[in-house]
């Protein structure tokens, strides 16, 4: 997705070759001076004002980063014009475009190696506006729950903790069967508990599996046969909780 925002050095040689085109032909064309000085364009508004209207345009894109279930009606969504309208457009909207669009991406059985490998091709310019964009999600969906699961979410999770990117992506689930998500939890939950000597990766498996049992917990509740809320698996993974934390007291005493 990124890389399509970018030119390649072809590109480039074609425009200077048809732009040294344009000025031989001037050359050899009676110049035009009436009114040249008071043309106007974009580019002549202040450069503030540019910027708020490239936010504007920002704020109403959302981009899709490996969409794993595409709809045969759905087409592929084009590139923002602002992107295509010249060099100067293009190097102005782009950082903004990052810092400000919503991005997300789509994550099946905890293989993040596609969104590791498109964060790794990124330039630092794009790193930095990306830093700074409050709009980064990743969902989490699941396909086969497979074995590795779990070494692809420590990896993910070890990466994180050492990695100087720090984009500051926040999760979500999207996971439409209910033991399709307490499987997932309980790896993340297993991970959570190996990981008690290194706090600063324990603490993105955490992140993880707080939105798994927040999605757990309106799954369940939202199944027939519930009385109030409280119904045998409700009870079984409060009871499940209680242990744990029980567990972790008497280790911390």
């Amino acid at each position: 997705m990124f890389k399509k925002f970018r030119r390649s050095s072809k590109d480039k040689v074609e425009q200077r070759r048809l732009s040294e085109q344009r000025s031989t032909s001037a050359q050899l064309s009676p110049v035009a001076t009436n009114n040249t000085n008071n043309q106007k364009s974009f580019f002549s508004l202040p450069a503030e004002l540019r910027n708020d209207i490239y936010e504007l345009a920002a704020s109403e894109i959302t981009l899709q980063l490996f969409n794993p279930t595409p709809s045969k009606s759905q087409k592929t969504k084009p590139i923002p014009a602002l992107l295509l309208a010249n060099r100067q457009c293009r190097n102005e909207f782009l950082p903004v475009l990052l810092s400000t669009a919503s991005i997300k991406a789509s994550i099946t059985d905890f293989d993040f190696n596609p969104l590791l490998r498109v964060t790794g091709s990124l330039y630092s310019t794009e790193l930095k506006a990306l830093r700074a964009n409050p709009n980064l999600k990743i969902s989490l969906r699941a396909k086969k729950c497979p074995n590795d699961a779990y070494p692809n979410l420590r990896r993910w999770c070890i990466n994180r903790a050492s990695s100087l990117d720090r984009l500051p992506w926040s999760y979500g689930v999207d996971v439409p069967d209910t033991q399709q998500l307490q499987w997932y939890a309980e790896r993340a939950r297993v991970l959570f508990e190996k990981l008690g000597e290194e706090p600063s990766v324990r603490a993105e498996v955490q992140r993880v599996l707080e939105v798994l049992e927040e999605g757990l917990g309106r799954d369940l509740l939202g199944q027939r046969g519930w009385s109030g809320g409280y119904g045998d698996d409700f009870v079984a993974v409060a009871a499940l909780r209680r242990r744990n934390n029980l567990e972790g007291a008497l280790h911390a005493g």
